[in-house]
């Protein structure tokens, strides 16, 4: 006869459950807050244009090319890497994106010149890209029910009003402050928001397709 009763069981099962669905909510976080860290960016790039454009002696074609080719770098892998991600692994892709866009974020504080600060734009809009591309599908992932679809109104919300409006405005005033020390200070300190969300992505579930279909496997 067992003595113990449901009651033990139920509270490991119950236990397991609770850590599953704060690990759900934590990775919406962390996914949240790579996209602030790429708004933020962008919007230290737009704003430092000006001191680049002094400090390399550049030309307006050469300076909107700094802002245009990582939008069209992102646009044109967006959909590839969106693939690529369910045959590699979700949250590998997101951490290498992050990896490589914190890499292109100090390569550009170091910049010799403006065709290499074009070449490092177009590599941190590729890893934008993985990035993008995997977070809406670990999203779609890793919740379930209602809690999806609460998961995507947040997700929404953010992306359109809170992470977009703070974003801009915080990399603004950031660049602000430390445009008067160094064009490339602004454009360094930038890494630190990146090796953020790296430390942070490796707690992100690993999520592949398998026969067709997505999982979600834990940690």
């Amino acid at each position: 006869m067992n003595h113990l009763g449901p009651g033990p069981l139920n509270r490991l099962i119950d236990c397991r459950m609770d850590k599953q669905h704060k690990a759900r909510w934590l990775a919406l976080f962390i996914l949240g807050l790579g996209m602030f860290v790429g708004v933020v960016d962008s919007s230290v790039v737009s704003v430092a244009t000006p001191a680049m454009q002094v400090e390399f002696n550049a030309s307006e074609p050469q300076m909107l090319m700094v802002v245009t080719i990582y939008s069209l770098v992102f646009a044109s892998f967006l959909l590839l890497f969106g693939k690529v991600g369910h045959r590699f692994g979700l949250r590998r892709l997101q951490a290498l994106g992050a990896g490589l866009f914190g890499l292109s974020s100090f390569l550009i504080g170091l910049a010799p010149s403006i065709g290499f600060t074009n070449g490092m734009r177009a590599f941190a809009g590729l890893a934008a890209a993985m990035g993008g591309a995997t977070g809406l599908a670990l999203v779609h992932s890793i919740f379930k029910g209602a809690d999806r679809a609460l998961a995507f109104g947040i997700w929404g919300a953010a992306a359109k009003s809170a992470i977009g409006r703070v974003g801009n405005s915080f990399g603004a005033a950031f660049v602000g402050i430390l445009i008067v020390i160094s064009i490339n200070d602004v454009l360094i300190m930038a890494l630190i928001f990146i090796v953020i969300a790296l430390a942070l992505a490796f707690t992100l579930p690993n999520v592949k397709s398998k026969g067709g279909g997505r999982v979600y496997k834990g940690r």
